[in-house]
């Protein structure tokens, strides 16, 4: 039943009311693991955001020394002859909307747009249909350890990355589904 008993205060903070409402895209709750994982996720994602904002700086981002390359871009400049930009051109179209927001706005919506599409390629990648047992827990923890060091390497940098994980994820996906 989809109805939620209270029970009074709650010592989790009220993420297990929260994770029992929050349903995976295949209808079913939530595990606790899953629960603790996404909220491990969450709070290193503010952690590492938060420092790419505010602590490391607009000059040390990929993002902002693509920005006024984007900008002439928009203006109508070949910005391969004139400023050797240095990704596909889809790229420079993708990062369009993100270059007309302010500083700081741009580095933040830039780096939540690439947390979520990371989240969605992870998810994709540990939902692969497949003929064999699923994967353990303590599998996808370990390959979510090893992977850790390149995701918040290519948060930190704002470089598309991020982006390209989730366009290969998603074509695999597809292909299988």
């Amino acid at each position: 039943s989809d109805q939620v008993i209270s029970r009074g205060p709650s010592p989790d903070f009220g993420f297990r009311r929260l994770g029992d409402r929050v349903r995976a895209w295949g209808g079913e709750p939530l595990a606790a693991h899953h629960r603790s994982f996404l909220l491990i996720l969450v709070i290193a994602a503010s952690i590492v955001g938060a420092y790419y904002v505010w602590g490391k700086g607009e000059s040390r981002s990929a993002f902002n020394r693509w920005k006024p390359q984007v900008l002439s871009l928009m203006a109508g400049d070949d910005i391969y002859v004139n400023h050797a930009f240095p990704t596909p051109p889809i790229m420079a179209l993708i990062l369009c909307p993100f270059a007309m927001l302010p500083g700081k706005l741009a580095m933040a919506a830039w780096f939540v747009f690439k947390v979520l599409l990371t989240l969605v390629a992870i998810h994709w990648l540990l939902h692969i249909p497949r003929t064999h047992e699923p994967i353990p827990v303590w599998v996808a923890g370990l390959i979510a350890l090893l992977a850790a060091r390149p995701i918040v390497g290519d948060l930190l940098h704002g470089n598309v990355n991020l982006w390209i994980l989730f366009l290969v994820v998603a074509c695999w996906w597809l292909f299988l589904n």
